[in-house]
């Protein structure tokens, strides 16, 4: 399903030649001893990824043709956690490589740009969703200096892999696919949102940094079935036109930086 709802599997059929020709193509050295040296940061403590044998041969394999087929982004930190996950998923690497380029290039354009301007504005954004939703939340977090860039920089970036536990980063996969990358920001609102207590009892940088990191392991945001329901009923509307707006908006600001 997840082949078919990101058009990863009509690419993949219109190209059937393309990732084994990248494979067979000269390699970015640089490129490649970067991939290298995550591969052993990925997963460390699963099985499958603890030898050449596993998967870090086709963790290595998706993530060189990816950097390829995409020059003008090349390789980022965060896409060896998504393609890791992808590889236990769907067991598939050239299946893998095609959904690797469609989120990169469809369903996240832009997020892994030399730069990262849309992830850096996609943290903005969080924090005007924020002011929508919890005005009183989102001024406490202004006031005691948090950027939103250190809110969840990493959430964005491998898409909740390495950060919420397994089954819930699928759930929320199964809704990136369907509905979009609107999807992560329902989720990094809630988590915000259903921590609002704990985040006004801090009163200084260094308390609302921990705790921010500490969200993700709230009982609430364990339950997958519980967080994704919460995040579509409970947060009511987020209408595509407004949420774009904001987003060209927030894209101007950081471009101004």
């Amino acid at each position: 399903m997840w082949m078919l709802l990101s058009g990863a599997e009509e690419k993949r059929k219109a190209n059937p030649r393309t990732y084994r020709l990248l494979l067979d193509s000269q390699k970015d050295e640089r490129v490649v001893e970067t991939i290298a040296l995550d591969l052993h940061r990925t997963f460390p403590e699963n099985i499958f990824f603890s030898s050449e044998d596993g998967l870090q041969r086709p963790l290595r394999n998706v993530l060189v043709a990816a950097s390829l087929y995409n020059p003008d982004k090349g390789y980022s930190q965060g896409l060896n956690f998504i393609a890791g996950l992808l590889l236990l998923i769907v067991k598939d690497e050239e299946n893998v490589f095609w959904l690797m380029d469609s989120l990169m290039n469809n369903i996240l354009p832009d997020f892994y740009s030399p730069g990262m301007e849309a992830v850096r504005a996609e943290q903005e954004l969080l924090g005007e969703i924020i002011r929508w939703k919890d005005r009183e939340l989102h001024d406490h977090i202004q006031e005691v200096g948090v950027q939103w860039c250190l809110v969840g920089t990493k959430w964005f970036m491998c898409l909740f892999a390495d950060v919420l536990p397994t089954e819930t980063v699928l759930r929320i996969w199964d809704c990136l696919f369907f509905e979009g990358n609107k999807v992560l920001l329902r989720v990094s609102t809630l988590l915000i949102l259903q921590n609002k207590e704990r985040l006004m009892a801090c009163n200084n940088f260094q308390e609302m940094v921990a705790e921010i990191q500490e969200v993700i392991k709230n009982p609430k945001s364990l339950n997958c079935h519980k967080l994704m329901k919460h995040c579509f009923k409970k947060l009511g509307s987020f209408p595509t036109t407004r949420i774009e707006k904001m987003r060209q908006e927030c894209l101007m600001r950081v471009g101004e930086q």
